[in-house]
């Protein structure tokens, strides 16, 4: 994972290669807001629209989370860019472990979340025409 291959980098005494280390966090940018763009397109999105209340209501809720954690990282980012010399080391160090600590807890926990959100049998209330209060017809969907 690029969050494990980023705390070795800042386990090591000394900062490796700025260019090294501004790819790698260019890398990880890239891949948690294309992560991003998918959920919120393709989960959230969808959910806040054709799901139940409570789902709906969880949907916003992780959307908002999403969004939070996203902002938090862009601003460590910004923070970050041009990294250039030994005495930033050690504070970029503590940043970028607590930066990956909240991360790893927001992935984990949004893993969890998103089993519940996405979870089969609410499926059926998505289909167009389906009343989602009923689960008549559910069978047949198999």
């Amino acid at each position: 994972m690029m969050i494990d291959a980023a705390q070795n980098v800042v386990a090591q005494d000394g900062p490796p290669q700025v260019a090294d280390m501004n790819r790698r966090r260019d890398a990880l940018a890239e891949l948690l807001g294309r992560y991003q763009r998918f959920k919120h397109r393709d989960v959230f999105d969808p959910v806040v629209k054709l799901g139940s209340a409570s789902r709906a209501i969880a949907a916003r809720r992780m959307k908002t989370e999403c969004i939070l954690m996203g902002q938090q990282f862009e601003q460590y980012c910004t923070r970050w860019t041009g990294l250039s010399t030994a005495s930033d080391w050690q504070a970029y160090r503590v940043d970028m472990r607590t930066i990956c600590d909240q991360l790893v807890e927001h992935l984990r926990s949004e893993a969890v979340a998103l089993r519940w959100l996405t979870a089969i049998e609410d499926l059926y209330a998505l289909v167009p025409g389906r009343d989602s209060g009923s689960d008549a017809g559910a069978v047949g969907m198999l």
